[in-house]
């Protein structure tokens, strides 16, 4: 098992010698990592489904979440340190537990990363209506518009590193905007709830049982997909300077300042609702909008609608650029079928060309399922569980070296906390995945109850199949 810590190290089986340009410093990396999280997506994306969950109370779940999330972020600054190579926890989970749990850890990683990609496609159309000033889309145009975002997403992506680095800096400014400015404008002067709301429910609760299950826990299901992403500063690594010191700070800048900027938001808008009850009682089907728009005039929508797209193509586009380079690092190892082809990067922008226009051709494929209803749903109940599933490999990989103390740290060391956070995180990991799979809602048909264990088992059979057609190639990759 190697353990080489130079980025420039070998990656045995590869198809490719292509270097990709260092492009990014540590700032940039963050911006990267702060897009990919977005407060905007993070917030305003669960936000009815969360506060239905838990009521104002729900702001705790939003806590738990993120303290637990530091945690990791924490867990992978070491394995970046170690091991500053584009792929992230693929490329950290072949080097602490082989090439077989690698291969698998990468393939959840960019089937939950394709879906993810595409559900933000299609959630930010939801948007796009109120900003032209037109009727809602039906399901058909809702898919149409959807594809042509991924396209444009796509085509940002295909120009280079550094339109990425653009679109991640715009991403921030626009985020501060429409969070940290919009928040403390209803936090300093509209505030109607008392700071005590806080610790109250309102009788919410998410299908049967006491409230601390069906409430607080669920929510903190559906806050599990708001803190994730920090990790895409890995996934881009070799193309970071100084990426030993440079990443694992931009991870857990990122996560820190998103997780800040939710919470101050999340706060303001909980503070600023007129009607708690509708939001509870799902009267209210967007809470954030019909706050603002209370308070700010019905003009408002249009612009901070748009703001809201612009922050989903933000973080489609680094997303996007995310899955790209775990695909170009798996196809580097000679993992996939095609590897010569999609481990190469363009003459002209250096990026990996054909891995992106994969994650383009998936997404499509996974908007569509929208048209069939509850197939859409279950997919992206798996975007929430695959993200665990993908950081479990890495995180109970390091626990494992740790206590048998085959590990040896690089620049960014935890020191002698390195063990009790790492085997904290990996109890929160394993926590969450179960959390999220757990079949709550009883009043939904049992594919929805169970959708994440469906989609679960179906594509780790396929991965089952991909891996032995490979399975030569791939064990030869860790010798």
């Amino acid at each position: 098992m190697s353990d080489v810590s130079s980025s420039g190290a070998s990656h045995g089986g590869s198809t490719s010698t292509a270097v990709a340009p260092r492009v990014f410093d540590w700032k940039s990396a963050f911006s990267v990592a702060f897009a990919f999280i977005s407060p905007i997506v993070a917030l305003y994306g669960i936000f009815f489904l969360v506060f239905l969950a838990a009521g104002p109370a729900s702001w705790w779940a939003f806590v738990i979440v993120l303290v637990a999330q530091v945690l990791v972020a924490m867990v992978f600054g070491q394995l970046a340190s170690k091991w500053p190579i584009s792929g992230g926890v693929y490329a950290w989970t072949k080097r602490l537990l082989g090439a077989t749990a690698g291969w698998f850890s990468g393939w959840a990683y960019i089937w939950t990363q394709m879906i993810a990609i595409g559900s933000a496609a299609y959630i930010a159309m939801l948007f796009v209506p109120a900003v032209l000033g037109i009727e809602a889309f039906d399901p058909m145009s809702q898919v149409l518009w959807a594809v042509v975002f991924i396209l444009i997403g796509t085509g940002l992506n295909l120009l280079g590193s550094k339109a990425l680095k653009a679109v991640a800096i715009g991403a921030v400014i626009i985020e501060v905007i429409g969070s940290v400015g919009l928040g403390a404008y209803l936090l300093l002067f509209k505030q109607t709830q008392p700071i005590s709301v806080i610790f109250e429910s309102f009788g919410s609760g998410y299908g049967e049982g006491p409230w601390i299950w069906s409430g607080l826990l669920a929510a903190v299901a559906f806050v599990g997909w708001a803190f994730v992403g920090f990790e895409s500063a890995g996934d881009i690594a070799e193309e970071v300077k100084n990426p030993e010191r440079a990443v694992p700070k931009a991870m857990i800048f990122s996560i820190l300042t998103v997780g800040v900027v939710v919470l101050f938001s999340a706060l303001a808008v909980i503070l600023a609702m007129p009607n708690i009850e509708a939001a509870v009682t799902g009267e209210s089907l967007d809470p954030v909008a019909d706050t603002i728009i209370f308070h700010l005039g019905a003009e408002v929508v249009a612009p901070l609608f748009g703001m809201f797209v612009l922050a989903f193509l933000a973080t489609f586009v680094t997303a996007q650029a995310a899955a790209s380079r775990v695909i170009w690092s798996y196809a580097r190892d000679n993992m996939l079928p095609g590897s010569k082809a999609l481990s190469k990067l363009s003459s002209g922008t250096k990026v990996p060309a054909n891995a992106i226009l994969i994650t383009a051709i998936v997404p499509i494929l996974v908007v569509s399922t929208s048209l069939l209803g509850a197939g859409y749903q279950v997919l992206v109940l798996f975007a929430i569980a695959g993200f665990y599933i993908s950081f479990a490999f890495p995180v109970l990989g390091l626990a494992k070296r740790l206590s048998d103390g085959s590990f040896k740290a690089g620049e960014f060391n935890l020191g002698k906390w390195s063990k009790p956070i790492t085997y904290v995180a990996a109890v929160w990991v394993l926590f969450e995945l179960v959390n999220i799979a757990w079949p709550r809602d009883t009043a939904s048909p049992w594919y929805i109850q169970y959708g994440v264990v469906i989609i679960v088992v179906i594509i780790s059979l396929v991965g089952v199949l991909a891996y032995s057609a490979r399975k030569k190639q791939i064990l030869a990759s860790n010798s």
